[in-house]
């Protein structure tokens, strides 16, 4: 299996949902980013903030997406394009069921949807 490359934490943009569950992702990120001390910054490139940190000796893409959830594939397709990652890198495989399990999967329904998709 390919390294890990990119985590991409989903959320919406918005101070109405800062503190809702729908912010996840991006609360999980901001952990590993202060655990890491990353810095995020936005990058119009790939429509979001991004940090780079390096786990296991290995560089590591953090994305927060600035779309909505429901439109966060333009973002990490952005995102895997510019930064050249193949799917492998992302711990999902392209055209293919088999996924990481979601960290809270009871909580966001479509979060297994969007990693399953094809989609992307």
């Amino acid at each position: 299996m390919a390294a890990l490359r990119l985590i991409v934490g989903l959320g919406n943009p918005g101070a109405e949902y800062l503190r809702t569950r729908h912010n996840a992702g991006f609360w999980f990120l901001d952990a590993l980013g202060l655990r890491e001390r990353a810095r995020f910054g936005n990058d119009a490139k790939v429509h979001g903030e991004t940090a780079k940190i390096v786990l296991d000796g290995q560089p590591l893409w953090l994305l927060k997406p600035s779309t909505f959830v429901n439109k966060s594939g333009i973002a990490v397709a952005a995102a895997l394009r510019y930064w050249k990652i193949e799917p492998e890198e992302t711990g999902r495989r392209k055209g293919s069921e088999t996924v990481r399990e979601p960290p809270v999967p009871a909580a966001f329904p479509w979060t297994r949807r969007l990693l399953t998709s094809r989609d992307w």
